[in-house]
Formats: C-alpha cells, structure tokens, sequence
C-alpha cells in the first residue's frame, strides 16, 4: 500500500512536470506553496504562515488587537520590570506572571504581547478574559464548562485577563 501511495505521488509530480504548469514558480515543491504537506503544516514559509494563521484564529485575542505586540507597547514611567518580565514570560523563562495596575496602564496590551510572542515562536498560546470564562462556566449547559475547562488546560500558554473581577461571585 505504502508503495502505491509513493507511485501515485511520483506519477502526479511527473504529470505537473510535463504539463503547461510552470512548476519553477513554486518555492517549495513538497507543499506546492500551499502550506500543508500530508494533511499537517509543511516546514516551508507558507507552512509556518498558514500555522501563525490557525494559532491567531484560536488564540482568542480579537483581530483588532494583531498588533498589540510587546515591541508596540507604549513604555510608562515604573512599567520597565513589568515589560522586562512580559518578554521574559513570551521566551519561556517564567512559568507565570502576575501583572497588576490601574485601569489603562497596558496590562492587557501586555498580556496580548505575550501570547503573539508564543505565537510568532509557532506555539500555541491562549487568551482568555476572565469575566466572559466567569460567564461561559456559569451558564452554559451540561458538560460544555468542563469540556470548555479541559480545553485551557492543554494550551501550553493560558493567559488570563481581569482575573480579579472575576472572583466576585
């Protein structure tokens, strides 16, 4: 079976060779630039592009906020360390990070910074704000807050946003 499987390949590359297709357009030639090589992300740019692209898209940070990296944030006098520590969290030298501050100091610039450096490294991170989960738990129905729970739990980076106001059930 294997060997049909790689026959089969090689008679669809040979027939791509010897059509009118121009295949020197392509930059790479397991994935034909379409990013995905075998039903997984193919390790070319397109490959790395199309996985950045599916991490966005489940990282839950809205679109809007694509640009909110550690690099865009605005420094405030006394944020320094707290900046310092954010870009330590997005390398992986932290297992976690509290940051906490008035309304409209960059906590949650921060906090989308961190999870886009995750991104952009090809890992998976998650953003979460603390009230709708709040709201998500509470009600929706059945097993939906516990299968919503188990999801969180295997992001390799979970970041939650307004984890405060969240306690005041």
């Amino acid at each position: 079976m294997e060997k049909l499987n790689q026959t089969g390949f090689q008679s669809i590359i040979q027939n791509l060779k010897n059509s009118d297709l121009n295949l020197k357009r392509f930059k790479c030639f397991n994935c034909l630039d379409t990013g995905l090589d075998s039903g997984s992300f193919c390790s070319c740019e397109a490959g790395r592009e199309k996985r950045t692209e599916m991490l966005l898209s489940h990282s839950g940070i809205p679109a809007v906020h694509f640009g909110d990296t550690l690099g865009a944030f605005k420094l405030r006098k006394g944020a320094e360390d707290t900046l310092l520590a954010a870009k330590e969290m997005a390398e992986g030298r932290l297992c976690w990070l509290l940051i906490y501050g008035g309304i409209g100091n960059g906590k949650t610039h921060l906090a989308y910074g961190v999870v886009l450096e995750y991104i952009n490294q090809g890992r998976g991170a998650k953003f979460v704000y603390c009230p709708s989960l709040v709201t998500a738990i509470r009600y929706l129905p059945g097993e939906k807050p516990l299968e919503l729970l188990q999801e969180l739990e295997t992001v390799p980076l979970l970041v939650m946003d307004d984890f405060f106001w969240s306690t005041d059930w």
